[in-house]
Formats: C-alpha cells, structure tokens, sequence
C-alpha cells in the first residue's frame, strides 16, 4: 500500500563493487497544514502533522502488521508500506 508523502526527501547511493549503500534524508514541508486538504489526500504524509507512525497505529488496529515501510528513490513522493496479517 502507499500514501503520497509531502516531506522533501534526498537521498545519496554510493556504489562500490560488491557492496550498495543508501542514506536518505527527509525535511519536513513548512507551511504545509493545508496542502493535504488542496491536493485532494486525506492522509498525506507530512501535511496536517500526519506522520508514517501515525499511518502504522491504524494499520495495527486493524489487525495488520507493517513488516517494512520505505520511499523509493525513484519516487519520491509516495511512502510504501508492506503489511501482512498478525
């Protein structure tokens, strides 16, 4: 599943023979406790103080369990959560 992510996120890939390594960095969005309401998401993480915890708690109330979450950096703008059933 993903939600669409409002944060700035940059992340840096160093490659060396036999070994890949990813850090990311996210910056939050200033000015940004409108924009989930403008774009049309209710749950757009990094607007209205929605943040990836927040989408894990509902997850669990109902019955799931996220095994990963991550942002590709392909694509940015979304957040993607692999649940399972607990």
């Amino acid at each position: 599943m993903s939600f669409p992510h409002t944060t700035a996120d940059y992340y840096i890939e160093f490659k060396i023979p036999k070994i890949k390594r990813r850090w990311s960095i996210s910056m939050p969005v200033f000015n940004s406790s409108n924009l989930a309401l403008e774009s049309g998401h209710q749950w757009e993480i990094g607007a209205n103080n929605i943040q990836d915890e927040d989408i894990m708690a509902v997850i669990k109330t109902i019955g799931w369990k996220v095994e990963k979450h991550y942002r590709c950096p392909e694509y940015r703008y979304h957040h993607y959560f692999i649940i399972v059933p607990q």
